[in-house]
């Protein structure tokens, strides 16, 4: 199967980080943020969706993100567990989403949960992630949404929409 177009993953990834801007200006965090709940409709927009365990002004989740998608500190700390939702693991479980998008392939694919959840864990705090340099688009914002270089999704959103924008003025894309 082809891979979608460049001028789609940048539109999928802006329409992703402007619902999910959108939802945090609200007090609402995902929770649950995953390629599985992002929809595209017949023209081809995408829509986050699977609301149902969102954590709503700071209250309990009673949902989580899948374990690569979840943040650990470098000495092995469930943040979610420990902390619960937050911005920053929200961010960070875009960033994986976004790779999974791009890439068309776990950021690990070699391993399968839940059987090497260890493992994962490990690369995860170990800050231990496949190079983003080869992502066709993007590189840059997955890598700081892993390593904590955005403080919100609306600087998410501005990473995206500045790339996708200085890519369509360049002729040769």
């Amino acid at each position: 199967m082809k891979p979608p177009p460049s001028e789609l993953l940048y539109k999928w990834a802006f329409q992703a980080t402007e619902a999910l801007e959108f939802a945090h200006g609200l007090g609402v965090l995902h929770s649950d943020i995953h390629c599985l709940n992002f929809f595209l409709t017949r023209d081809l927009d995408l829509k986050v969706g699977d609301w149902a365990g969102a954590s709503v002004d700071g209250e309990k989740s009673y949902c989580s993100y899948r374990y690569s998608h979840r943040l650990f500190g470098a000495d092995g700390t469930d943040i979610v567990a420990e902390s619960g939702i937050s911005v920053d693991t929200e961010i960070f479980a875009l960033g994986t989403a976004l790779y999974v998008m791009i890439a068309g392939e776990e950021p690990w694919p070699e391993l399968e949960e839940p059987d090497d959840r260890e493992e994962i864990k490990k690369r995860i705090a170990g800050k231990m992630f496949p190079p983003t340099a080869r992502l066709r688009v993007l590189s840059d914002v997955v890598d700081k949404c892993w390593n904590g270089g955005f403080a919100s999704m609306q600087e998410v959103r501005c990473a995206v929409q500045d790339e996708w924008h200085t890519s369509t003025s360049n002729c040769d894309r």
